[in-house]
């Protein structure tokens, strides 16, 4: 944890009250929020596997911090750290806190973030009972909250691709113990005519897109010093030609000391970035937030700065705002504004992002050496939209049919591409689609027919990017 981070949860502290915090059990959902069983019979199990004295300790760190990342802290002691939400070392706990939140106390709950949650947790306990047939299923959650606190998201996966081999109705469905002195699957499925070794891969970010967000952070910083003394208000919408690398340190202040010269308004083409710099008629936006108050960093008060829903985009904004008196993580005023909304198309970031995969695609190949016939399910986030996801998937799959498993007998590899959106208008949004190569250039069927993990349907749908 940073010391900035823990500032911002110092910060909160003050501002919040413990006493004043109703965490009995359990808190009153509001009226005219509807319960979710699937979401709350999976929550509440996980719960179960540590102690009620541990978890409250656990929630109260969360909930401090929540509302600490809408505070502002030293700019001048922390001239880069974006006002967003860092889970730090328990971010298992993090997700459980946001599924809680879903599903009883509806005004802690973080859109973003919880989008990619809820629907894991509602299709595992759509299949709770099927789930609890799985043997090791219990030590296997556990790590969720203990031991892979910090990256829960592979033991999340794994959950799901073992629901799915029980759906398909595979008698024996078996988490495999890990071994100090050996390489192990992750499951072993089998049935009286066949056993098949299953290793889960759940891709995390790669590093070359956070570094991408941390660097376009640094050049829109001078842009938000700039613009708050001015309350003008004024919307990037920029694609991104150069790496973000490359992109000159004062070219966003450049852009836009041109674009107020001209009243706000710059049409942008040249070798960095292609795009358009408007005003933001910040009046409309203010009688909006006075009639109802918006959640500070989500989709509604994107949409309402930008005129449109794009949830391919990454964002940073900049706002002058009067905190709501009975949530101070939504606004019920806002005086200006500035926000950029951006991708990067380069060849060299697309690239970068597909060697990351190769090198999940390898380490998970080890995992299965000495385990018969195998298949290997690779978990994906394609949230950056066209053209960078299908470019992706298109450098994914041939990769994936020219990977030389050398020697070991993994035949199969199914790729599962999400998207998890958080629309303006509330609940999430969740999308997959499927692509599944063999491998060693055998024939050899399919323990299963490609199948989606985290909706209820059965058959592979429509890349979600192309929807966008």
């Amino acid at each position: 944890m940073t010391d900035d981070y823990r500032e911002a949860e110092a910060r909160a502290r003050l501002m919040i009250d413990p006493a004043d915090i109703d965490w009995g059990p359990p808190r009153e959902r509001p009226e005219d929020w509807p319960d979710d069983p699937d979401v709350r019979r999976f929550t509440e199990w996980l719960r179960s596997l540590i102690s009620a004295e541990e978890w409250e300790e656990r929630r109260l760190a969360h909930f401090f911090a929540l509302y600490g990342a809408g505070m502002p802290v030293d700019r001048e002691r922390t001239p880069e750290l974006p006002f967003t939400f860092d889970a730090g070392e328990d971010r298992g706990g993090w997700y459980l806190f946001l599924a809680e939140a879903w599903i009883d106390h509806i005004s802690d709950y973080e859109p973003a973030q919880g989008s990619r949650i809820i629907p894991l947790f509602k299709m595992l306990g759509a299949g709770f009972d099927l789930l609890m047939r799985v043997e090791g299923v219990e030590d296997r959650a556990r790590r969720i909250l203990v031991g892979e606190a910090k990256s829960p998201d592979g033991a999340l996966f794994e959950l799901l691709v073992a629901l799915v081999y029980k759906k398909a109705g595979w008698p024996t469905v078996n988490f495999v113990e890990e071994r100090k002195d050996s390489k192990t699957p992750d499951l072993v499925v089998a049935s009286d005519e066949q056993a098949w070794a299953i290793e889960c891969k759940r891709m995390s970010k790669a590093r070359y897109s956070q570094i991408e967000r941390d660097l376009l952070w640094r050049r829109w910083r001078p842009v938000m010093d700039m613009m708050g003394p001015l309350r003008f208000s004024l919307y990037f919408d920029l694609t991104f030609k150069a790496e973000i690398s490359a992109v000159p340190d004062d070219y966003l202040v450049r852009l836009t000391a041109t674009a107020l010269a001209q009243g706000g308004t710059l049409e942008v083409d040249d070798e960095i970035a292609v795009g358009r710099i408007s005003p933001i008629a910040i009046d409309a936006v203010r009688a909006e937030v006075r009639e109802r108050p918006v959640l500070q960093s989500s989709q509604r008060m994107f949409e309402l700065l930008t005129g449109d829903y794009a949830p391919t985009f990454a964002y940073a904004s900049a706002m002058v705002t009067k905190a709501w008196s009975v949530n101070p993580r939504y606004i019920e005023d806002i005086d200006a504004a500035s926000i950029i909304r951006w991708r990067s198309i380069h060849e060299n970031a697309i690239n970068a992002k597909a060697r990351h995969f190769k090198r999940q695609l390898a380490e998970a190949n080890r995992q299965l050496r000495g385990w018969g016939p195998a298949v290997l399910h690779l978990g994906h986030e394609a949230m950056e939209g066209q053209p960078a996801e299908a470019a992706r998937r298109e450098r994914l799959n041939a990769m994936i049919r020219d990977f030389d498993t050398e020697g070991v007998w993994l035949f199969w590899i199914m790729v599962h591409h999400f998207t998890f959106e958080s629309p303006p208008d509330g609940g999430w949004v969740a999308e997959e689609t499927v692509d599944w190569n063999g491998t060693n250039g055998i024939p050899c069927p399919l323990p299963l027919p490609p199948r989606l993990l985290v909706l209820p349907d059965d058959e592979p749908g429509t890349p979600p990017w192309e929807a966008h």
